[in-house]
């Protein structure tokens, strides 16, 4: 019996049993419940709060457009460009340069305004009339003119006999020594075609003693009025150019001004080196051309140079508070003399100047204050204009201040035109 005892024990160990929780009889669950929840919403309302706070703290941000009047100086500076200087020279305003020329070339066409008559010539044979009782040797070209004036020449040498006394019942008579000769008309045109028996008288030999007459009628004289070149058009034509060449040569200046360099005229008197004309005067055409270059000595010298220099002079006259603006040096070149080693030019300056602005200083300043109540600040600072204030996003009530953070703030300066 107590063998079989001893069996049962061992091969079914006791398993203990677990202790449940329970709340005693006396506890009221719906208390407990209120306090889960008034908790939870505490912890949503701190949480909430927390998340508001940092919204606050780091996400806004604000733009401020701050409006300067400019202040402004003007100077003259007198700067001389040095052929011999060799490196700027700030204390004397010297800058050096280097020798360049500037060479273009043209062509000009004009109308010819000049005229004058062609055609042919007329010829002729004239019988001459010898009264002196001696020989007489004409040469080719003797003048000879008619009774309008006209003018004819021999065409060739010619020899007339003397004049002869003659017997007559009536009495003795002088009988005329005679020779033909070839003429040819002084001029072009059909007047010169005269009339058989026209009178012809010789120049410088009176008609008493030496006279002649066409033998038959003079032909072959016609003439036209073409238009030709006259000197004034070549005057014309040459001061036309040379007003086209120095517009030229302008605009080669210009092109010598650039970013880096600057081009200057030495004073000298532009000159044509070469000019050439297609007709010369009196020559038969309806338009004449000229060509011609044009050469003038310039100096250039750097741009950097230069306006180091205008700077150097400008420094004494800004007044520490202010600084130039990025558009603010203005210069006009008004007057330039030739020296010896160069030029001398005058510069007439207007420097535009802004205040100089300490933005960290005015971002701490200003973080986390009310947009109204910082007007007074900036109405403080030199040449201030007004403000612009924008911040994004904008929050209400005692939250509307200026992001609490610096770097949320950006600060913009702009000039009052």
């Amino acid at each position: 019996k107590q063998s079989t005892v001893s069996q049962t024990s061992e091969s079914e160990p006791v398993i203990p049993q677990k202790k449940t929780f329970s709340f005693p009889k006396n506890f009221n669950k719906k208390r407990l419940s209120f306090a889960l929840i008034l908790g939870l919403f505490f912890l949503v309302l701190i949480g909430a709060a927390a998340g508001l706070f940092y919204y606050y703290w780091n996400v806004p941000e604000a733009e401020i457009k701050l409006f300067l009047y400019p202040k402004y100086i003007e100077k003259t500076v007198e700067i001389n460009l040095a052929k011999s200087a060799t490196a700027l020279d700030l204390q004397n305003f010297i800058i050096p340069t280097s020798a360049n020329q500037v060479t273009v070339t043209g062509e000009e066409v004009v109308p010819t305004t000049g005229t004058k008559k062609v055609g042919e010539k007329a010829t002729g044979k004239i019988l001459i009339y010898n009264k002196i009782s001696k020989t007489r040797t004409l040469k080719k070209g003797a003048i000879l003119t008619n009774a309008e004036n006209l003018r004819f020449e021999l065409a060739e040498d010619v020899t007339v006999a003397s004049a002869s006394s003659q017997s007559q019942d009536e009495g003795e008579s002088i009988a005329y020594g005679k020779a033909e000769a070839s003429v040819n008309a002084g001029g072009v045109g059909t007047e010169y075609n005269i009339a058989k028996d026209s009178v012809l008288t010789f120049k410088d030999i009176d008609k008493s003693s030496l006279s002649a007459k066409a033998v038959d009628a003079f032909s072959g004289g016609s003439s036209e009025t073409v238009q030709v070149v006259d000197k004034k058009d070549k005057d014309k034509a040459l001061e036309s150019l040379q007003t086209k060449l120095l517009t030229q040569l302008n605009d080669e200046l210009s092109k010598q001004t650039d970013k880096t360099k600057l081009a200057f005229d030495t004073g000298e008197k532009p000159e044509i080196t070469e000019s050439s004309f297609d007709h010369e005067v009196s020559d038969e055409a309806t338009n004449l051309t000229v060509k011609a270059t044009m050469k003038v000595n310039t100096l250039v010298i750097s741009k950097t140079d230069f306006d180091y220099t205008l700077m150097q002079a400008l420094m004494g006259s800004i007044p520490e508070s202010f600084q130039i603006s990025s558009d603010g040096l203005q210069q006009e070149i008004k007057n330039q003399t030739e020296t010896k080693d160069g030029l001398k030019i005058e510069v007439n300056t207007k420097v535009k100047l802004l205040p100089k602005v300490d933005f960290d200083n005015i971002r701490r300043s200003i973080v986390g204050k009310y947009p109204n109540l910082i007007q007074s600040y900036f109405q403080g600072l030199p040449n201030f204009a007004k403000v612009e204030i924008v911040v994004r996003p904008s929050l209400p009530g005692f939250l509307g201040t200026l992001p609490r953070q610096e770097g949320k703030i950006s600060i913009a300066v702009e000039e009052v035109k």
